[in-house]
């Protein structure tokens, strides 16, 4: 069973290796809250009683990391690698 798997991955790669791929930098989404989440807090937020919740702020990392996204233009296949420095 394990030993089919691994042939249908490599089947499917097979001749893609010198073929023309486009290259963009792939970009993460920001994240958005939910409409419910975003009444609960404004609710406890308004009003007397100062902040409700911690405010996080222990930030540790500065720089993000850069992931490229190949995408081959025979099969369509997409490639993610991270770009090492």
């Amino acid at each position: 069973m394990g030993r089919e798997r691994k042939r249908d991955t490599e089947r499917k790669r097979e001749g893609h290796d010198n073929t023309t791929k486009t290259i963009t930098i792939r970009r993460r989404r920001t994240t958005t809250r939910t409409a419910q989440q975003k009444t609960t807090e404004d609710k406890k937020q308004a009003g007397y009683g100062g902040q409700t919740k911690p405010v996080f702020h222990k930030k540790a990392k500065t720089t993000k990391k850069i992931v490229l996204k190949f995408e081959c233009s025979k099969c369509k296949a997409r490639l993610q690698q991270q770009l090492v420095m």
